[in-house]
């Protein structure tokens, strides 16, 4: 009799928590949908075009935002990336994070780079975020703390191989229009 009692209770405990599960809201980050993310990894440039990729750099662990010609146009999560087409040329990529320092201080930081693209390329980049992390996982206030951002460029086969890694998604989270 007490392990049928006990088989009953351990049952209903899971569908409770489970149940749970079911109703607790989606991810925090929007992706992109599917069919996009799919074109987005054919890596096609369009005619007298230039396409460039951002990825977010897998230790990332802070909000960042990436920013084409000075203005935000996406938030990158971990396992996300953005594509923008754009004219031939100059232009200025950017990367800010936001956070918090272990005291609770907001803290901003970003680095902007000029790249000059030319028509039918695609160029591939990843947006890196390097922090010292405190005992705890927190970041410190004081001298041994520090946040740091790049944008570093990286060969062709290489973006595409991270890109179609089909744990890597488009970001849904654009920035204004």
């Amino acid at each position: 009799m007490f392990a049928h009692d006990y088989l009953l209770w351990s049952v209903a405990a899971i569908s409770i928590f489970c149940a749970g599960c079911a109703t607790s809201k989606g991810p925090a980050f929007n992706y992109a949908p599917q069919a996009e993310d799919q074109a987005a990894k054919t890596f096609t440039v369009p005619e007298g075009k230039s396409v460039i990729y951002v990825f977010a750099d897998p230790d990332n662990r802070l909000q960042t935002v990436i920013q084409v010609d000075q203005r935000d146009v996406c938030r990158l999560a971990v396992r996300t990336y953005y594509r923008a087409v754009l004219e031939p040329g100059q232009h200025q990529l950017g990367i800010r994070c936001e956070g918090k320092w272990g005291d609770g201080t907001p803290f901003r930081i970003a680095k902007e780079r000029i790249i000059n693209v030319e028509p039918t390329h695609a160029y591939f980049f990843t947006a890196v975020v390097n922090e010292s992390v405190g005992p705890g996982g927190f970041l410190l206030t004081g001298v041994q703390s520090q946040v740091t951002v790049d944008l570093s460029k990286r060969p062709g086969w290489m973006g595409r191989s991270i890109i179609r890694d089909r744990r890597n998604r488009l970001t849904g989270e654009l920035i204004g229009p």
